[in-house]
């Protein structure tokens, strides 16, 4: 009895792809919300933080409501991306502070850092993006 396969590498291919794409998608939403959320909710500078502690200060509540995600993810030089920005021009200042007195929000050791990557990385999990792709596979 003779058997015939049919390969659909480059059907899945694409819709792995596009699997990934969404999911990065949801991903920056994830980390958009919950930064906005981190923002929203700490204490209102001034003054800075106190020496040595993990309170976190911001200038004003600007910064929290202007992140936004990028609504589709983008393809560059084989590599899928999805994008979370602000148009606040200290934010960088205020996320990234690495001085005496300051605090960095994007610091691996904090609670709401920890909780959104492993919200991430669940989001992206090899086994849910097959299922994913595969879910709407037409032969």
């Amino acid at each position: 009895m003779p058997v015939q396969s049919e390969w659909f590498g480059d059907k899945f291919e694409e819709m792995f792809a596009k699997a990934i794409g969404q999911e990065l998608v949801k991903s920056a939403k994830i980390l958009r919300r919950n930064l906005s959320t981190v923002l929203a909710t700490t204490g209102k500078s001034p003054p800075s933080s106190p020496k040595g502690t993990d309170i976190p200060y911001n200038r004003t509540g600007t910064l929290a409501r202007s992140w936004h995600a990028s609504a589709r993810a983008t393809r560059r030089s084989g590599k899928l991306t999805a994008g979370v920005g602000t148009n606040v021009l200290y934010a960088w200042d205020l996320i990234h502070r690495a001085d005496s007195g300051k605090r960095n929000y994007m610091n691996e050791n904090l609670y709401w850092y920890q909780k959104t990557s492993s919200m991430i990385l669940k989001r992206l999990e090899p086994q849910r993006l097959i299922k994913s792709a595969t879910r709407n596979f037409r032969f």
